[in-house]
């Protein structure tokens, strides 16, 4: 009890010094702004070390702790090397969206035949089967079927924000949301929350915002690329969109957490409105006022634009930009990806012919190595500890063996290919100009290009696959008196690029699929009842409505 009394009178005491001195400091002030002259202030000076160590040793002999220290704020720097990992994400990320959305498209090409026979046999049995029971589930099935395939397909998605949003209001998971499901630059995570952070929302109205805008266009998105590339491109637009928001974010120093589907969302009202740019659009609050599409996405582009200069915080408009951006390319971005998948591809051909490293040997104890051996498709290299490296060309070409000159063949086969390729891909893309070139010739010529490189990819494979397949044999023969070599990098620089090559020719095949079933479809906004939405006619340049 006295303890605790002896708390309570040091702690009122303290207080009530600190009100004291600060009613001085305010009765300083007054006197000196009341009075009829001012008092010179008389420069004390300030105090050294000494009086500091003294001051602290009469804390010490009464027994009061001296004050903590204020604790350093952490202030997160900016430091563009931290982007590398992020943009690393994003490119790869990108990359395994198209592609996954190349292989989805082969195998829902495949199940459509499979289904026609499905649904002779569906018909049959539906005579014969009794109907199902329950009102519900019957306006389930009913409202399901009256869906178009652009709203069945975001369907997933809106169910996917409103549980990220649902978790949101879960106290136990509040460090693991703000960890995965927030973008920030200054943050340990960096690369999953570029894409997680597109799925969260913490605001309702921010969420049904999106979501409505998302319903109202998916329509017409999914109509102009189909439900695997609309997929491709939405989740590799909210990464990319985030990526833009790190750079902008790191450049100007104004860290902080970011979240929603705005940059993603960007990007479908972007590619929608650049396909359809004579299209009608009205704001839902205000149905009289009508505006192009082509004019909307000028607005929102000048007022992201404005706010990025000016440094408003309360929207990310370097993520919009950026989502913005990557939708004007969607017509194009497919065959930018494969054109870029190739380019690497051809590159890493290149690298793995002229590497000498195809397989290598050491000699010398378990502890430091004495020398090694490696060789490749044209040289025979030494090396030993000192550094010192020889090398040595191979004398003849016909004494070779036979798999040697195979997979020199091979190599150089699928460069020229690869060569190929390159050009028809840059010549066949849709923002480029060759005289009056239609837009099917440059498709075909696509479609070329892709053929070119998924050969030049199996011809890499294949060269890579059997050289190794020697190298094995030939390590675990016990027959063999020959030095045993292991692979060497360089037939894994040749994995990687036949991977990317057959990869970037897909993507450019399947460019050319879209592309040329465009023609035959009707681009219509869709919203949720009870609005009216008018459909257009085929035609690209002809006026429809829709409310945003």
């Amino acid at each position: 009890m006295m303890a605790v009394r002896g708390s309570v009178f040091r702690w009122v005491s303290e207080d009530i010094i600190n009100k004291h001195y600060l009613t001085n400091r305010f009765t300083l002030q007054t006197q000196q702004r009341c009075g009829f002259r001012k008092i010179a202030k008389k420069v004390e000076p300030k105090k050294g070390v000494a009086e500091e160590v003294e001051q602290s040793e009469i804390l010490h002999k009464k027994g009061v702790a001296p004050p903590p220290d204020p604790p350093t704020p952490h202030v997160p720097t900016r430091s563009f090397g931290r982007l590398v990992k992020p943009f690393v994400f994003t490119i790869g990320f990108t990359g395994c969206s198209f592609g996954g959305a190349a292989i989805w498209q082969y195998e829902s090409l495949k199940s459509r035949v499979q289904s026609y026979f499905d649904d002779v046999k569906a018909d049959w049995l539906e005579k014969i089967r009794p109907q199902k029971q329950g009102d519900l589930r019957k306006q389930v099935n009913q409202w399901w079927n009256s869906l178009s395939d652009g709203q069945k397909t975001v369907t997933g998605i809106i169910a996917a924000n409103a549980l990220v949003f649902c978790c949101w209001r879960v106290p136990s998971l509040q460090r693991s949301m703000v960890k995965y499901f927030t973008s920030n630059p200054s943050s340990k995570a960096l690369c999953w929350p570029m894409l997680l952070s597109t799925f969260s929302h913490y605001s309702l109205f921010h969420m049904a915002a999106n979501m409505y805008v998302l319903w109202s266009f998916s329509t017409s998105i999914v109509n102009m690329m189909g439900k695997e590339q609309f997929m491709a491109l939405y989740l590799s637009a909210g990464v990319i969109s985030t990526f833009v928001s790190y750079v902008s974010k790191t450049a100007m120093g104004r860290f902080g957490p970011s979240l929603g589907a705005s940059g993603a969302i960007m990007t479908v009202l972007a590619a929608v409105c650049t396909k359809m740019p004579e299209a009608k659009l009205a704001i839902i609050f205000l149905p009289m006022y009508t505006f192009t599409a082509g004019n909307a996405l000028k607005a929102i582009v000048a007022l992201d634009t404005t706010g990025l200069i000016l440094g408003w915080r309360f929207f990310d408009h370097a993520a919009h930009l950026g989502g913005a951006l990557f939708g004007m390319m969607a017509s194009t971005v497919l065959q930018l990806v494969g054109l870029f998948l190739g380019i690497v591809g051809w590159c890493l051909e290149s690298s793995s012919t002229n590497s000498a490293v195809w397989k290598k040997a050491s000699h010398g104890d378990a502890v430091v190595t004495a020398s090694s051996r490696f060789e490749g498709l044209w040289l025979s290299c030494a090396s030993t500890s000192l550094g010192s490296v020889q090398c040595q060309k191979f004398k003849t070409i016909l004494g070779l063996p036979g798999h040697i000159q195979a997979c020199r063949a091979l190599m150089i086969i699928a460069l020229i290919l690869g060569l190929l390729g390159v050009i028809l891909a840059v010549m066949g893309l849709k923002c480029t100009k060759l005289g009056s070139t239609s837009e099917e010739s440059k498709g075909k010529i696509s479609l070329i290009a892709g053929i070119f490189y998924i050969l030049s990819g199996l011809c890499v494979m294949i060269a890579v696959s059997w050289y190794a397949a020697r190298v094995v044999q030939e390590f675990y023969d016990p027959r063999y008196l020959g030095t045993r070599y292991e692979l060497g990098v360089g037939l894994y620089l040749g994995w990687a690029a036949g991977a990317l090559a057959i990869l970037g020719g897909g993507i450019l095949c399947t460019s050319f699929k879209s592309s040329g079933s465009a023609k035959s479809r009707n681009y219509n906004y869709t919203a949720s009842q009870p609005q009216k939405i008018y459909k257009s006619p085929p035609s690209e340049n002809s006026a429809s409505k829709a409310y945003v």
